[in-house]
């Protein structure tokens, strides 16, 4: 600070002594020439002063609006937060609040996701997901919940059509079982499901692991790239795998090959998971279980029997049956009852299932 102070009143007086040199050569007087001089200063110190003032000012202007902007932010957070616990702790708002909100939820859960669409585009973030839960919880105790027996009475076979017109249609098609023959007008073959996979880079990340496997040899999806599967599915006795998709650029691939049913509304959402099922000559059954209320089934290749098993405390007033699926076949079913994939043929099987809200 002493430096610069010595700098500053070194070069004022250099200041002062050009500008008598210059009076001097001009004829000024000493009384005009100092005149002059603090004229001049003067000048310049107000100036400078005045610049200094504008600047602190400026500078005072734009930290009150970050204030200001701050406490309404921070007023915001609070008042929201104050909002929030009211109605998770106070039973009675919650409910008003439930009671007024329940109509719009499914949009406004659509318009979030919709929302998050080019996120997924831009980021990958497979790497930080796949399953429902990364850790099971060991004190978590499933309870299933009680079964309303009404709803599978009375239904002892599947509804099988070939849907010639619309007017076949009921005004809900998920509230029995129903199997359109051949609806699905391409046949996805294990091989479409490889050539996909070796197309799309992103189906290769090795994130994404199969849910269920028969074999060792095979653990994630990328797996059924390498050469000789298919000739290893036939060696073996008992070859099934599921793959589950849950994420929003895989789940988009699948719904290339196995495109939404046009028996079901355009109104109606399908759901972004989605599985798929690939089993080997005399592989054993497996179950559809998924949790999805509503499950549409598409026979890709192949042929399966589908067996249809009442819940616990139905079995007296509920019947079992069973359905065979052949390649294009779409069956549509609520989950009223166990469903199931009985035993393969003796031919590679391709399946898929998806669901709506």
């Amino acid at each position: 600070m002493g430096d610069d102070s010595s700098a500053v009143l070194n070069q004022v007086q250099r200041d002062v002594t050009e500008l008598r040199q210059l009076g001097e050569q001009w004829g000024l007087t000493s009384v005009e020439i100092s005149s002059c001089i603090t004229s001049a200063f003067k000048k310049k110190l107000t100036v400078a002063t005045t610049e200094e003032i504008a600047k602190k000012l400026k500078l005072k202007n734009k930290w009150s609006k970050i204030r200001l902007a701050f406490r309404v932010w921070l007023a915001f957070v609070i008042v929201i937060s104050g909002i929030a616990v009211m109605v998770t702790k106070i039973e009675y708002l919650s409910n008003i609040v439930d009671k007024v909100s329940q109509p719009y939820d499914y949009y406004i859960m659509r318009a979030a996701r919709l929302a998050a669409l080019p996120l997924h585009e831009k980021y990958n973030i497979s790497s930080y997901h796949n399953q429902e839960c990364l850790i099971e919880n060991p004190y978590y105790e499933y309870e299933e919940e009680e079964v309303d027996c009404l709803r599978c009475e009375g239904i002892d076979s599947v509804r099988i059509t070939k849907l010639k017109n619309e007017n076949e249609l009921t005004e809900d098609i998920f509230s029995e079982p129903v199997l359109f023959r051949g609806l699905q007008k391409r046949i996805i073959s294990f091989m479409d499901i490889v050539n996909l996979i070796n197309k799309e880079e992103v189906l290769q990340d090795s994130s994404l692991v199969l849910q269920q496997s028969s074999v060792d040899w095979m653990k994630s999806l990328n797996d059924l790239n390498q050469p000789g599967t298919l000739e290893d599915i036939y060696a073996e006795e008992d070859f099934h795998i599921q793959w589950s998709s849950r994420r929003m650029a895989t789940s988009k691939l699948l719904k290339g090959l196995f495109p939404r049913p046009s028996v079901i509304s355009k109104n109606v959402e399908v759901l972004i998971e989605k599985h798929l099922y690939i089993s080997g000559p005399g592989a054993d059954g497996v179950s559809l279980e998924t949790g999805i209320a509503n499950m549409f089934y598409i026979q890709g290749s192949g042929s399966r029997t589908i067996a249809f098993t009442p819940k616990a405390g139905c079995e007296e007033s509920c019947f079992s049956f069973d359905v065979t699926t052949e390649p294009g076949d779409v069956v549509v079913f609520p989950d009223y009852w166990y469903i199931e994939l009985l035993t393969n043929d003796y031919e590679v099987s391709v399946s898929f299932l998806g669901g709506t809200n």
